[in-house]
């Protein structure tokens, strides 16, 4: 059994993803793809690993939870989307580091999936956008807490991919940068999927419309369906076009916290610069699959 686990990051695409592959359920059930219901598995999934607390599980934990998650049969790979799997958003940073539970998280899902191929997908974000967004959904009481103590310049995310890749060495690791999110929509979704570069999906433009002008959006498409892209490179010069054209202005910025007020324009400039620079790092990684455009 294939077992794609999606665990965000937070603050990228926020159960949009999970969203669109639930519209294509029938599609990928076809070709032996599961895509539950959150409902089925995020509090099941989480209770589990915390009551086992790094304990073995019982011999029949992963038939239990398979026939607790998936309503299909001849079942060949499932789809897990969950961007708090780790841990909920006010406790990214705790202890100083980014995601620091994540390898007891990791762990108690390979204790319970141990035959199981994992392929982890992740997207990460920019941390100067990410902590004012961040900062914008929590409670007032908690934004105090939230940094943990961490240098914000320190983020890196090749660091905490290298981690998963310490505590499953097998599993298959693709990333993508957020901010391109709604050019590659199409081409996450069937990595996610375990479909072919061309297999037919719908909603594979559904970031982008989110971006785009409604009447940019209904130019594109018709577009689209009157000139057929030859391949995604070809899709993407076209998607960046229409946004040239028609990308809502409203989105481009993020109203900066007041706790941040003291990063000025040259200190987002210095984290930007470092979030790129990592952007590289992981391109050239063993065993990562990096999804640009």
């Amino acid at each position: 059994m294939q077992i794609a686990l999606h665990i965000g990051a937070h603050c990228t695409d926020e159960d949009r993803l999970l969203k669109c592959l639930l519209m294509n359920k029938e599609i990928l059930s076809d070709v032996g793809t599961a895509v539950p219901g959150p409902g089925r598995y995020r509090r099941l999934l989480r209770e589990t690993i915390q009551t086992l607390n790094g304990a073995a599980p019982a011999p029949d934990a992963r038939e239990v939870l398979l026939d607790a998650i998936v309503e299909e049969d001849d079942v060949d790979r499932i789809i897990i989307s969950h961007e708090s799997f780790i841990c909920v958003p006010a406790r990214i940073f705790d202890g100083g580091q980014l995601y620091s539970q994540l390898e007891f998280k990791l762990s108690g899902l390979r204790s319970l999936f141990p035959q199981d191929q994992i392929e982890i997908f992740l997207g990460i974000r920019n941390p100067a956008t990410l902590i004012a967004d961040m900062l914008g959904k929590l409670e007032p009481e908690q934004r105090g807490s939230l940094l943990g103590g961490i240098d914000p310049a320190s983020i890196r995310w090749s660091d905490m991919i290298a981690r998963v890749q310490a505590v499953l060495p097998n599993a298959k690791i693709t990333a993508w940068s957020n901010e391109e999110s709604p050019l590659l929509w199409g081409e996450i979704m069937r990595k996610m999927g375990g479909l072919e570069p061309h297999d037919p999906l719908v909603e594979t433009d559904y970031m982008l419309s989110k971006i785009m002008l409604r009447e940019g959006t209904r130019r594109f498409r018709a577009f689209i369906a009157d000139n057929p892209p030859k391949s995604e490179a070809h899709l993407r010069r076209n998607m960046v076009a229409f946004l040239d054209k028609y990308a809502r202005a409203e989105l481009i910025d993020i109203e900066q916290p007041v706790e941040l007020a003291h990063w000025n324009e040259a200190y987002v400039q210095h984290l930007t610069d470092a979030y790129e620079a990592d952007i590289t790092v992981i391109e050239q990684m063993q065993g990562i699959d990096f999804i640009a455009p």
